[in-house]
Formats: C-alpha cells, structure tokens, sequence
C-alpha cells in the first residue's frame, strides 16, 4: 500500500520519503519531472470543464486527511498517473500527485467517501479543446471519430459527411471523389475514370484530344477522327497542307515526276497530283 501525505507545500519533500518508507519497490519506480499545471480543460462547445469517466469499482481511493492506495483485488500497487501526459508512472512531487489524482476522481454513488479514478478523454482539434461529444460533424452532427475531418464554410465535418456533400462529383460515375481528382472538359474526374474512349486506358491527366465532349488518346483520335492524307490515306495528327481539295502530309506532296517535295506555293497539276516547277 502507498500511502501519500499532502499538507503545505514546503513539505512535499517529507511526503516523498514517506513513500518510499512504506514502499517495497521503491527502487523499481521510474520518477518523472512532470509539475507543469496546464489548469482545467474547457470544452469549447459549451466551456464546461472536461471531466473524466470512471474508470471501473476495482480502484478506489479515499478522501480524507491523506490519500491511500488501495489494492483491493489488483494484483500489483494501485498507480497514480502524473503529467499532462498522463504517463503510467510514479511522480516524485507530492503535490503533483495530489493535483492530478483529486483532479481525476469522482464519487461513487453507493460509498460517499470513496472516489474512482476516472479516464479523461479530451478532444483537441482546431487549437481548442473539446468534449468527444460536443465535436461532431456540422452535417450529421454525430461525434467525430478517428483524426479526420475537413472545414468547410466555418464548420467541422466527417469525412463521409464531406465526401456526400461537398466533395466534387466525377463526371463518369457521378459518384464524389475523396482522394485524386484530375479537371478536364470542365468537370473532375476520378483518376481511374478518365479514360480514353476509345481505346479505355487512363488518361493519367496527360495530353488528349476532344471530341463531342469525350477525351480520346492521339492515337485513338487520329484512328477515329483525324482527316486523311490524300498521298498515304493515313491520319494527319500535325501540320497538313490543303491543296487539290484534299489534305496532305508535308512529306506526302510530291511531285509527280521525281517525287521530291513540292514546296512552292505555286505549281502544276497532272492527273490531279502536283508537278514541281522543273519538272512542269
């Protein structure tokens, strides 16, 4: 049993060596130097004190002129928490003890003495602190649970609460996108949804070419929509040259004669094909 000892402040040191007088494991105690008092926690929902919840009937501790320690049906000394932190060890400070300890218990119902050690869970979030059940989501106003949440328009909200209404909508499943989100068209697009529609591979919000509103690949575009090349009949995805009312790869107007490259800007015609001015 430990038993603590708690009467003006200039006899902290004098508490301690009682500890360790009635204390076996003295020596395997780790100390902390933990004597920061941060004061009350005030939720910032309703600015009530953020109190604990008891923790079970097993530890109880009584209230009179000293603190004890009971071990009731624990099998190892009852431990008393200290710090902030609330680190499972032994403060060395009395009275750091003595302000956490009455600090964290509350009275039990049944024996108006006797007081359990309660469990105090504090919500800190935004630069504030809060009850568990006072920070909730500002849409479904239900705890928020886990570290995650998003600020919109002043309030706090639940990732599926921000994912349902505020989240953008991909524009091929109409479903809302939480991670990736690619802006093409106009519209956003789930990564894995902007694809190609031709050929149906991911984009991966690389080059495209439109068509009535769908992204298509080069490939699939110049294959499906790109003017042919009246020389080779294959698609003309670059620069073309519009001539003999057709269009025309640079490489692909030609003379007729001796084939090489027709570049000026006037020339013969034989048999609807352009002849270069040495050879008309």
């Amino acid at each position: 049993m430990f038993e603590f000892f708690f009467k003006e402040e200039e006899e902290e040191e004098e508490a301690v060596l009682k500890v360790k007088e009635n204390s076996k494991n003295y020596d395997d105690i780790k100390f902390c130097d933990s004597t920061k008092d941060e004061g009350p926690a005030v939720c910032n929902s309703c600015n009530a004190v953020i109190t604990g919840r008891p923790r079970g009937k097993s530890n109880l501790l009584t209230r009179s002129q000293r603190l004890v320690s009971h071990l009731n049906i624990i099998s190892e000394p009852y431990r008393i928490l200290c710090g902030a932190s609330h680190s499972d060890e032994h403060c060395k400070h009395a009275k750091a003890i003595h302000k956490w300890a009455f600090g964290h218990m509350s009275q039990r119902e049944d024996e108006q003495n006797f007081y359990v050690l309660v469990s105090v869970v504090i919500v800190k979030a935004l630069d504030k602190k809060w009850h568990p059940e006072h920070f909730t989501c500002h849409t479904c106003r239900k705890p928020i649970d886990g570290a995650k949440f998003h600020q919109h328009d002043g309030g706090v909200h639940c990732v599926p609460c921000f994912a349902q209404h505020h989240s953008p909508r991909c524009h091929g499943c109409g479903e809302p996108i939480t991670d990736r989100v690619i802006q093409a068209l106009g519209v956003s697009w789930h990564a894995n949804h902007f694809v190609c529609g031709g050929c149906r591979k991911e984009l991966g919000g690389g080059g495209f070419m439109e068509q009535a509103g769908r992204p298509f690949c080069s490939a699939c575009y110049a294959d499906k929509f790109a003017a042919r090349c009246n020389g080779c009949a294959k698609p003309i995805v670059d620069k073309a040259i519009i001539a003999l009312d057709a269009k025309w790869h640079r490489e692909c107007f030609t003379c007729k004669k001796c084939c090489n490259p027709v570049t000026d800007s006037t020339f013969s015609v034989l048999d609807n094909k352009p002849l270069c001015g040495k050879c008309a």
